[in-house]
């Protein structure tokens, strides 16, 4: 409908673009919300320093530098709160977002009665780990690394 609706406005000039977002939530926020609506559901219980996971990113792309899930820019966005605001289609398209209730219900409704396409291609979830996880020698070197260069940082805090 927001297509149409650019593509008909007066105000809409060729190369304007426009967020479609809902509202701006943190993660912390959005857990909140999920929780509430799916009690099953726990949060993070500690959230990981943004140095310290740029540092266990960087060691795992040593050991598996085909697995984009540790690319450096990957990980840096994942530190972010991304605050967009759907203020200019609001006024300009008439856009109004949904609530972020409403879509995590209506998600949570549809993973419930749909299972097998929480997963891609409906495999089971022991397979789809075991497909996503480095072999176990690669997981050991990298917990190596990760605890060698946790180490030297953990010096260099020290000794300053």
């Amino acid at each position: 409908m927001a297509v149409v609706r650019c593509m008909l406005s007066p105000h809409v000039k060729s190369g304007d673009t426009f967020l479609l977002t809902a509202e701006n939530v943190t993660f912390a926020q959005f857990m909140e919300r999920l929780q509430s609506l799916e009690p099953s559901v726990q949060a993070p219980r500690f959230t990981i320093p943004p140095l310290l996971s740029r540092v266990g990113a960087f060691c795992l792309r040593l050991v598996d530098p085909a697995n984009e899930r540790y690319d450096a820019v990957f990980v840096e966005m994942g530190n972010r709160y991304w605050n967009v605001s759907a203020q200019r289609a609001v006024e300009v398209l008439n856009f109004s977002p949904r609530p972020v209730r409403d879509t995590l219900s209506d998600t949570i409704s549809y993973v419930k009665m749909h299972p097998a396409s929480a997963g891609s291609s409906g495999e089971t979830k022991g397979n789809a780990c075991k497909r996503l996880l480095p072999s176990k020698a690669r997981r050991v070197m990298a917990c190596l690394l990760c605890g060698i260069v946790l180490l030297v940082l953990l010096r260099a805090f020290l000794v300053q």
